[in-house]
């Protein structure tokens, strides 16, 4: 019986095939190993992803790649078509005026083009940053400290700003902050005309110069944020104007600097960003210290009392837990899920996710990542991703003070082993768990301890509250309640609780009725005496009035 017909020609042409191909991707391999890190990412293959609200959250609008184009998703979810007129973000921005600084002068005309009003002159008018102010003194300004480096003499103006905006001062006491506050007299009072508007949105913006050849906009490399330092020096700077005013007893002058810090605040706390959340709760903590002087000085009235808490009351209470969960689930999570993407599209690596201070890798580590994103399931990592969000939302909604606390803690327990995740791979199975994991651990670990941002500024709000309330009925009946009950109906409808543990704030009272202490556990939930952050013993949030030792002693 004659044997099969082979073709042995065709076979040795696809044998031939078969080593030539070989061989090509032989040399390939090898030619990748010694290319460039650049090149490799070049090459990367896209992965095939499910786009859905289940793993990649946004579904329209979709970049050329065919993944989401989540720079303009967050922009329209958190642009509420925002009148120009009513958008503080306008008036800060011209506040913050023309920058030296070529990337912040860059930066502000991509703000200015989304927001729709003229780019910045080059060397336009501009609020002159306390970097800027230190760095043009000369010897005479500086006197003895003309000799320090200029780490040292940030630091030793930075404690004269502090302590300008908590207790009241005369030029002569700092004359170079009085001489940095007349320099900015224009912009300070912009920043008033800006946080007077009910709105605030300033756009995510595209900078860095990105996008580069294959890759796609990534919404982290916005943390360059350079209206923070700004915004944080004006703050300051409100508070140290408003306590020299007190020197001068022109008081009104003072409650309208010291609620546009907090107006500022509010105005921050609108944004999609935790840390402008964060940057938010830093500048409320410079009214409060600085409401402190204010409200118990001797030329404040109990008339001025009303009136400072129907400006409370009219511009509300702000960064609540609900602005908050906004932020988490609508603008945070499409930052997050936004890097998990470039992770799985090799547009970004683990190193530049630590603020880019990882060591360069070679061509030989890309091609490693290059094979682990081919054999990653990255729908499984964005769903964990989403479920680690989900359940910091879920957390931080809890009514419970003490309840939600103990959750946190568990939860940020859990977060931290998740970060480890990359390097203990075989307690978190498949690649995809193991990127998901990672990720969520890196970058929702910062969110958890803004949660407390929101208890803070809630407090101190109450806390100011009340303390216009307790300066009416001292007013009315010549001293301080023996207890915050009795200020209810006639001065406030209702004593608020302790944000931090959900019970009541602690009230102190001298014998003779003219000393008082109201405060909060704070973050420890211990009660720390009323001791606070300017004591290392303790971290209470308090108000008081008066000798110290007529209430220490009260039960």
């Amino acid at each position: 019986m004659p044997g099969p017909n082979i073709d042995y020609a065709f076979l040795r042409a696809g044998a031939s095939r078969i080593v030539r191909g070989l061989l090509v991707i032989t040399f390939a391999g090898l030619n990748l190993i010694e290319a460039r890190a650049e090149d490799v990412r070049r090459y990367t293959p896209r992965p095939r992803i499910l786009i859905s609200e289940e793993t990649t959250v946004v579904t329209d609008p979709i970049l050329p790649n065919g993944f989401p184009d989540y720079l303009t998703a967050l922009n329209e979810r958190w642009d509420l078509e925002l009148p120009s007129d009513e958008n503080a973000a306008i008036l800060l921005w011209k506040a913050i005026g023309s920058q030296p600084d070529h990337k912040v002068w860059k930066f502000g005309n991509l703000v200015a083009e989304a927001l729709g009003f003229a780019p910045f002159q080059r060397n336009g008018p501009h609020f002159i940053s306390t970097s800027e102010f230190l760095k043009n003194l000369n010897d005479e300004d500086l006197g003895d400290r003309s000799q320090d480096s200029a780490s040292a003499l940030r630091v030793w103006f930075d404690e004269q700003l502090q302590s300008a905006g908590a207790r009241s001062w005369k030029a002569e006491d700092a004359p170079l902050v009085d001489r940095l506050i007349r320099a900015n007299e224009h912009s300070l009072n912009l920043v008033k005309k800006a946080v007077a508007r009910k709105g605030y949105f300033r756009p995510v913006i595209n900078f860095s110069g990105l996008p580069q050849p294959g890759r796609q906009p990534i919404i982290l490399n916005e943390r360059f944020d350079p209206e923070h330092n700004y915004l944080l020096d004006m703050g300051n700077l409100l508070a140290a104007r408003a306590m020299r005013g007190l020197e001068r007893a022109t008081i009104k002058e003072a409650c309208s600097d010291v609620l546009s810090i907090r107006r500022l605040a509010q105005s921050l706390s609108m944004s999609w960003s935790s840390w402008d959340f964060h940057l938010a709760a830093r500048i409320d903590a410079l009214a409060f210290r600085a409401e402190k002087i204010l409200l118990f000085h001797p030329a404040f009235t109990a008339e001025m009392a009303g009136e400072y808490r129907d400006s409370l009351l009219t511009a509300g209470p702000y960064g609540t837990p609900a602005q908050f969960v906004r932020i988490v689930d609508h603008g945070e999570r499409l930052r997050i899920i936004d890097v998990t993407m470039a992770f799985a599209t090799n547009d970004l690596q683990l190193d530049e996710l630590n603020n880019g201070t990882g060591e360069a890798h070679s061509a030989v580590d890309y091609t490693m990542y290059w094979f682990a994103r081919i054999g990653t399931d990255w729908e499984t990592a964005l769903r964990i991703v989403n479920s680690e969000l989900d359940e910091l939302v879920r957390i931080s909604q809890i009514p419970d003070a003490l309840q939600r606390r103990n959750a946190l803690v568990d939860f940020e327990r859990h977060v931290i082993s998740l970060k480890s995740a990359i390097f203990n791979r075989e307690d978190f199975g498949s690649p995809g768990e193991i990127f998901g994991s990672s990720i969520a651990g890196l970058m929702i670990h910062p969110l958890i301890g803004f949660r407390d941002d929101c208890d803070a500024i809630r407090t101190r709000y109450d806390l100011a509250f009340l303390s216009t309330a307790l300066i009416e009925f001292r007013s009315s009946r010549a001293r301080y309640p023996d207890d915050l009950a009795e200020l209810v109906p006639d001065f406030i409808e209702a004593i608020p609780d302790d944000q931090f543990t959900g019970g009541s704030l602690k009230y102190k009272v001298g014998e003779d009725g003219q000393s008082m202490i109201v405060y909060s556990l704070g973050e420890n939930r211990q009660d720390d005496g009323g001791i606070g952050y300017d004591d290392i013993r303790g971290d209470d949030l308090r108000i008081r009035c008066g000798s110290p030792t007529a209430w220490q002693n009260a039960p």
